[in-house]
């Protein structure tokens, strides 16, 4: 059995609101938030699921949309039905625009669960999971942009892709009519996890830094200082957007206990999640 040590945060940056959201095994965001951090201790026994989301649209629309998003998946998440999810959203989004008399643009989608010592992650646009495992880092998911054709067929390089201005240009997102074009998120297979793994879920704000980069700072950097230190070299290296990370340590520690520290760090997560920071 592991234990799983999961930081969260979102960090409005330099944008004027925060469009991004989080699904944090039960805990996510309300539609009106700006910087928030939580933390909490789960075995791989609990069906624990993790998910980030960045809004597109601009002023309320984004942040709307990426709620939606994290709200669904606590409540309809299915562990052995994710693509129902993502169809579920989809419509859903699709539905408050027109409630709304409005387009809501949509939102980016990447999801990782765990449970029994295996690991999912899926996908839809790119925002991105990672693999960090024996010091080597992996990236799980699958961008859904205009440039990911071009990497696959062998037309330019990912770090071609990195460099390019049209990197963020999205072939897909939760928010599109099917009339015009039909979604089909990256549904991966479950893999096992392996003790010392760990598992990085992020908005595109963090990914101005490269994949050895972002590495490098988590291996380098003490698990309390870590989000914010990424934080500040995605901002010292261009970043301009909403970043939100979610870090999943996994070890066989004895010392952390699910029964008597869990259900304390859960509700003690929930009670300081809203907290703002400076």
């Amino acid at each position: 059995m592991f234990n799983l040590h999961c930081l969260c945060a979102t960090y409005k940056n330099k944008r004027s609101n925060n469009e991004d959201n989080y699904y944090f095994n039960s805990i996510y965001a309300d539609k009106e938030h700006s910087n928030e951090e939580c933390e909490d201790l789960f075995t791989d026994e609990e069906v624990s699921v993790f998910g980030v989301f960045d809004g597109l649209g601009g002023e309320e629309k984004g942040e709307l949309a990426s709620y939606i998003a994290a709200g669904i998946l606590g409540e309809t998440y299915k562990i052995n039905d994710i693509e129902n999810y993502y169809n579920a959203t989809n419509e859903n989004i699709c539905s408050a625009g027109v409630e709304k008399s409005s387009k809501i643009s949509g939102t980016t989608a990447v999801i990782v669960d765990i449970k029994n010592g295996y690991f999912r992650c899926s996908n839809i646009g790119d925002s991105r999971a990672y693999l960090i495992r024996e010091k080597n880092i992996k990236q799980l998911s699958v961008d859904h942009t205009s440039l990911q054709t071009l990497i696959m067929t062998g037309v330019i390089t990912k770090e071609q892709a990195e460099k390019s201005k049209y990197k963020n240009v999205l072939s897909q997102c939760l928010g599109m009519k099917e009339d015009d074009v039909k979604i089909s998120p990256y549904i991966g297979k479950f893999e096992v996890v392996c003790n010392g793994d760990i598992f990085i879920i992020c908005s595109d704000g963090l990914t101005k830094l490269s994949d050895e980069h972002i590495k490098n700072i988590i291996l380098s950097t003490d698990r309390k200082e870590v989000r914010k230190k990424l934080f500040m070299e995605a901002v010292k290296a261009g970043s301009s957007d909403n970043i939100t990370v979610i870090l999943i340590y996994v070890s066989k520690e004895k010392d952390l206990e699910k029964n008597k520290n869990s259900g304390t760090l859960r509700k003690l997560a929930q009670i300081f999640s809203k907290i703002m920071f400076s």
